[in-house]
């Protein structure tokens, strides 16, 4: 575990990045104590990908709700 100064963070920040990758946890010293720890987060495996909200709402619904059907529902009711 390597240990760098709060004045190198601030000064160096980008090598000190450079250096989190290659070791697992970086301590941080403040006057010669540690105040704290720098580690690399693990990537994830997949890249997340949003719900399909118009797949669950037909599954759901079963077509009763689309957005044509609503909006006709809506003109009725208004008695137009």
């Amino acid at each position: 575990m390597a240990s760098i100064t709060v004045k190198t963070l601030r000064h160096a920040f980008p090598a000190v990045l450079s250096s989190l990758q290659q070791t697992e946890r970086v301590t941080i010293t403040r006057r010669g104590r540690a105040v704290a720890t720098l580690s690399a987060i693990k990537p994830r495996r997949g890249q997340w990908t949003p719900p399909d909200f118009a797949a669950r709402a037909r599954d759901d619904f079963h077509n009763r709700f689309t957005a044509l059907s609503l909006i006709e529902q809506l003109h009725k009711s208004a008695g137009r």
